[in-house]
């Protein structure tokens, strides 16, 4: 009778345990295919995102970003302004450019012409 209940206990602790490892493999794939999914969708929004910069500066045009460069604070401002874009920095990669004190702070946004 002991042998009976011990080989009882057995299958019933062997159940349970296979009934957790099945809950945790489901979890895991669960998550790994979230992950999977996360992943595509900030590719997806990282070639959005890149396709868009590319049109803005062909649509901008190359002559029209290196005059931007080469102007003044004001004129860069009032073209930038008249594209409806804000929370730039033009630079020509001449010259070095303090981030941290840059927009007060405001790191958002830059636009770096080399």
């Amino acid at each position: 009778m002991a042998e009976k209940r011990a080989l009882a206990r057995k299958i019933l602790e062997e159940a349970k345990l296979n009934k957790k490892t099945s809950i945790q493999e489901a979890e895991l794939h669960k998550e790994t295919e979230l992950i999977t999914i996360e992943i595509d969708q900030a590719k997806q929004m990282a070639e959005i995102e890149s396709k868009k910069f590319e049109e803005l500066v062909s649509a901008i045009g190359k002559e029209t970003i290196v005059a931007m460069a080469n102007a003044g604070p004001e004129l860069q401002a009032e073209l930038l302004k008249g594209l409806g874009l804000s929370g730039y920095i033009m630079t020509d990669g001449n010259n070095p450019i303090n981030l941290l004190n840059s927009a007060e702070g405001n790191l958002e946004s830059f636009l770096f012409i080399f």
